[in-house]
Protein backbone atom coordinates (compact mmCIF):
# COMPACT_ATOMS: atom_id res chain seq x y z
CA UNK A 1 0.00 0.00 0.00
CA UNK A 2 2.79 2.41 0.97
CA UNK A 3 4.61 1.91 -2.34
CA UNK A 4 1.39 2.52 -4.28
CA UNK A 5 0.85 5.76 -2.35
CA UNK A 6 4.42 6.85 -3.09
CA UNK A 7 3.93 6.24 -6.81
CA UNK A 8 0.61 8.10 -6.80
CA UNK A 9 2.00 11.07 -4.84
CA UNK A 10 5.15 11.21 -6.96
CA UNK A 11 3.03 11.04 -10.11
CA UNK A 12 0.85 13.90 -8.88
CA UNK A 13 3.94 16.02 -8.21
CA UNK A 14 5.32 15.37 -11.70
CA UNK A 15 1.89 15.98 -13.24
CA UNK A 16 1.64 19.21 -11.26
CA UNK A 17 4.90 20.47 -12.73
CA UNK A 18 3.78 19.48 -16.23
CA UNK A 19 0.52 21.41 -15.76
CA UNK A 20 2.38 24.39 -14.31
CA UNK A 21 4.85 24.42 -17.21
CA UNK A 22 2.57 23.78 -20.18
CA UNK A 23 -0.95 24.81 -19.16
CA UNK A 24 -0.65 27.64 -16.65
CA UNK A 25 -0.93 31.01 -18.43
CA UNK A 26 2.55 32.56 -18.46
CA UNK A 27 3.54 36.12 -19.37
CA UNK A 28 6.19 38.76 -18.90
CA UNK A 29 4.43 41.42 -16.85
CA UNK A 30 5.51 44.50 -14.94
CA UNK A 31 9.21 44.49 -14.06
CA UNK A 32 9.59 41.10 -15.78
CA UNK A 33 9.65 42.89 -19.12
CA UNK A 34 12.47 45.14 -17.94
CA UNK A 35 14.51 42.21 -16.60
CA UNK A 36 14.04 40.37 -19.87
CA UNK A 37 14.95 43.46 -21.90
CA UNK A 38 18.07 43.97 -19.74
CA UNK A 39 19.35 40.42 -20.22
CA UNK A 40 18.58 40.49 -23.94
CA UNK A 41 20.50 43.76 -24.25
CA UNK A 42 23.47 42.23 -22.43
CA UNK A 43 23.41 39.05 -24.50
CA UNK A 44 22.87 40.60 -27.93
CA UNK A 45 24.60 43.97 -27.62
CA UNK A 46 27.10 43.40 -24.80
CA UNK A 47 25.96 46.44 -22.87
CA UNK A 48 24.49 46.84 -19.43
CA UNK A 49 21.36 48.89 -18.99
CA UNK A 50 20.90 51.48 -16.27
CA UNK A 51 17.93 49.53 -14.91
CA UNK A 52 17.29 49.40 -11.19
CA UNK A 53 16.77 45.62 -11.33
CA UNK A 54 19.45 43.09 -10.53
CA UNK A 55 20.78 40.86 -13.30
CA UNK A 56 21.54 37.93 -10.99
CA UNK A 57 18.36 35.95 -11.72
CA UNK A 58 18.37 36.80 -15.46
CA UNK A 59 22.00 35.63 -15.68
CA UNK A 60 21.00 32.28 -14.19
CA UNK A 61 18.30 32.04 -16.86
CA UNK A 62 20.67 32.45 -19.83
CA UNK A 63 20.94 28.70 -20.62
CA UNK A 64 17.15 28.40 -20.55
CA UNK A 65 16.71 31.51 -22.70
CA UNK A 66 19.11 29.97 -25.23
CA UNK A 67 16.54 27.19 -25.78
CA UNK A 68 14.34 29.93 -27.22
CA UNK A 69 16.57 30.02 -30.28
CA UNK A 70 15.54 26.41 -30.99
CA UNK A 71 12.06 25.97 -29.51
CA UNK A 72 9.44 28.73 -29.13
CA UNK A 73 11.13 32.02 -28.16
CA UNK A 74 13.38 33.37 -25.40
CA UNK A 75 10.39 35.25 -23.94
CA UNK A 76 8.37 32.00 -23.83
CA UNK A 77 11.17 30.31 -21.87
CA UNK A 78 11.72 33.33 -19.62
CA UNK A 79 8.06 33.23 -18.58
CA UNK A 80 8.50 29.57 -17.58
CA UNK A 81 11.94 29.91 -15.97
CA UNK A 82 10.55 29.93 -12.42
CA UNK A 83 8.82 26.57 -12.94
CA UNK A 84 12.18 25.11 -13.96
CA UNK A 85 13.89 26.71 -10.94
CA UNK A 86 11.34 25.30 -8.49
CA UNK A 87 11.39 21.84 -10.12
CA UNK A 88 15.20 21.76 -9.88
CA UNK A 89 15.01 23.04 -6.29
CA UNK A 90 12.53 20.31 -5.39
CA UNK A 91 14.80 17.66 -6.89
CA UNK A 92 17.84 18.94 -4.98
CA UNK A 93 15.90 19.34 -1.71
CA UNK A 94 14.51 15.79 -2.00
CA UNK A 95 18.03 14.49 -2.59
CA UNK A 96 19.35 16.43 0.43
CA UNK A 97 16.51 15.20 2.65
CA UNK A 98 16.70 11.52 1.72
CA UNK A 99 17.31 9.48 4.83
CA UNK A 100 16.72 12.55 7.04
CA UNK A 101 13.02 13.23 6.58
CA UNK A 102 10.00 11.01 6.09
CA UNK A 103 9.63 10.73 2.28
CA UNK A 104 5.83 10.74 2.51
CA UNK A 105 5.85 13.96 4.51
CA UNK A 106 8.13 15.58 1.92
CA UNK A 107 5.82 14.48 -0.92
CA UNK A 108 2.73 15.75 0.90
CA UNK A 109 4.37 19.11 1.60
CA UNK A 110 5.27 19.38 -2.08
CA UNK A 111 1.72 18.57 -3.10
CA UNK A 112 0.38 21.31 -0.83
CA UNK A 113 2.93 23.80 -2.17
CA UNK A 114 2.03 22.95 -5.76
CA UNK A 115 -1.72 22.87 -5.37
CA UNK A 116 -2.79 25.02 -2.46
CA UNK A 117 -0.33 27.87 -2.00
CA UNK A 118 0.51 31.23 -3.50
CA UNK A 119 3.67 29.71 -4.98
CA UNK A 120 1.93 28.64 -8.17
CA UNK A 121 0.86 32.21 -8.90
CA UNK A 122 4.50 33.34 -8.77
CA UNK A 123 5.47 30.65 -11.29
CA UNK A 124 3.61 32.45 -14.07
CA UNK A 125 6.22 35.11 -14.74
CA UNK A 126 9.93 36.08 -14.67
CA UNK A 127 10.30 37.55 -11.19
CA UNK A 128 13.44 37.09 -9.11
CA UNK A 129 11.73 36.30 -5.82
CA UNK A 130 11.01 32.67 -6.73
CA UNK A 131 14.69 31.91 -7.33
CA UNK A 132 15.64 33.55 -4.02
CA UNK A 133 12.98 31.60 -2.12
CA UNK A 134 14.01 28.36 -3.83
CA UNK A 135 17.67 28.89 -2.87
CA UNK A 136 16.62 29.54 0.75
CA UNK A 137 14.45 26.40 0.79
CA UNK A 138 17.25 24.24 -0.65
CA UNK A 139 19.77 25.70 1.81
CA UNK A 140 17.35 24.96 4.64
CA UNK A 141 17.13 21.37 3.43
CA UNK A 142 20.91 21.11 3.65
CA UNK A 143 21.01 22.31 7.27
CA UNK A 144 22.54 19.61 9.47
CA UNK A 145 19.98 17.91 11.71
CA UNK A 146 22.07 18.46 14.84
CA UNK A 147 22.48 22.20 14.34
CA UNK A 148 25.32 24.36 13.18
CA UNK A 149 28.18 22.84 15.16
CA UNK A 150 30.29 22.80 12.01
CA UNK A 151 30.14 26.62 11.81
CA UNK A 152 32.00 26.93 15.08
CA UNK A 153 34.35 24.06 14.28
CA UNK A 154 33.26 22.02 17.27
CA UNK A 155 30.57 19.58 18.15
CA UNK A 156 28.09 20.58 20.85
Amino acid sequence: MRSRDAVLEGGLIVAGFVVLFFFLPHALVGDDRQRFKDIEQLLHHGTLSDSKYSLVMPLFSVPVLALGKVVESPAWWAARFNVIVVAAGVAVACWLLRGRADPRLVRLILLVLLSASFLTDRLRDYNAEVMTATFVAVASSAWPPDGAWWLAGRRS
